[in-house]
Parts: structure tokens; sequence; C-alpha cells
């Protein structure tokens, strides 16, 4: 039975309606996973502390003995909660364990140290931590700020992570994303780890 020119014509509508419902839904850039990213006051206790040896040292330690394509870079931007850059910030990525971020310790500007990747933002806030092959020793990898605890006791420290909507931001690895951009970074208190 041939149908009858105004359901034809109907039908035609409904698909010409869907269709341009699906540009403008396409047309709308997606949700960014890091939207709204801050740094508060909300501490965690490191998982645990490590000092890596061999690839997996160099990996942290020293991302310039691998080829730029084996490199992992995470850049961003730390502002005040107003928008303004946060010049003077050290960066730091930590591996992620089941016990919470991993600290990684090693030699540092000639002693024994914390030596987690680490950037210090410059004078328009921006960062850009850079490691070897990581991706082939742990899968998740988180960021954010260490605040000591005891002028006396250098490895008793805290981690103020990079949180969004969802809780602390969890950075996945897989190889073949090599690069992340996690835009602004709103740094929520006036110093870390004081209110």
């Amino acid at each position: 039975m041939t149908p009858s020119r105004p359901s034809s014509l109907l039908f035609i509508a409904a698909v010409v309606a869907a269709g341009l419902a699906g540009l403008a839904a396409a047309a709308q850039p997606a949700a960014s996973p890091f939207a709204k990213l801050r740094v508060g006051n909300e501490e965690v206790d490191y998982g645990s502390a490590m000092s890596p040896i061999g690839e997996y040292s160099d990996a942290l330690a020293k991302p310039e003995s691998f080829p730029q394509d084996q490199q992992l870079v995470v850049r961003g931007v730390v502002v005040t909660p107003q928008g303004e850059p946060v010049q003077g910030v050290v960066v730091r990525l930590f591996p992620l364990e089941e016990e919470g971020p991993g600290l990684i310790l090693g030699m540092v500007d000639g002693g024994f140290g914390i030596a987690n990747p680490a950037a210090t933002t410059d004078d328009a806030g921006r960062f850009a931590v850079t490691t070897g092959p990581l991706w082939r020793f742990t899968d998740q990898v988180v960021l954010g700020l260490i605040h000591p605890r005891s002028p006396d006791r250098p490895f008793d420290v805290g981690v103020l992570p990079f949180t969004n909507a969802d809780g602390t931001l969890e950075l996945t690895l897989d190889g073949e994303r090599r690069e992340f951009d996690l835009g602004d970074v709103a740094l929520a208190v006036s110093e870390p780890g004081k209110p």
C-alpha cells in the first residue's frame, strides 16, 4: 500500500528534525573530565614511599633520556578562584597505588629527598610536568602539591591532590595518549595546607 502524501511528508520532516538535532548535539563541545579542577585543603596521606630503580627510576627522573615520543607531558595553569595566575607553585605527579599516591624518594639537588616528577608554575601560572614512559610501570597517576606537616621531618608530608566534582582527579595511562592538558586548576587556598 502506498503511504498517503501527508504521512510521507510527516515522516520526512521527522527525519530532518532528528538529523538537525543530532548536528546540534555534535556541535556542542564534549564535557571535559578536567572541568573545574581545584586544589583545596583536603589533604590525603601518601600510599607508600618508594625508590624505584632501573628504567622506572629513569622514567620518573630522567625523561630526557627517552625519545620525545616516549615522554608523557601533563600541562595546566594554576589560578586563584578569581582566575588570576599563581606563580611559584610546585606541581608534582604521583603514581597511584592501592594505598594512595606514591611518594618517590631519591637524590634531589645533591641530597636525599622527594623526587616525584615536578614543575614550578611560571608567571602566567603555567606548568608542564614531563616524565618518561610511565605507562610501562603504572596505569594511573594523580597530580597535586606536597604539604609539609613538620619542619623537623622532611618526609612527614601530605598530598593536596587536584580534584574535580567526582573527587581526586586520576589520569589513566594507556601508552596511546602522551599529553594531557588540564586547563585551569584553581588554587582554592591562599597557602597550600592552610585554610
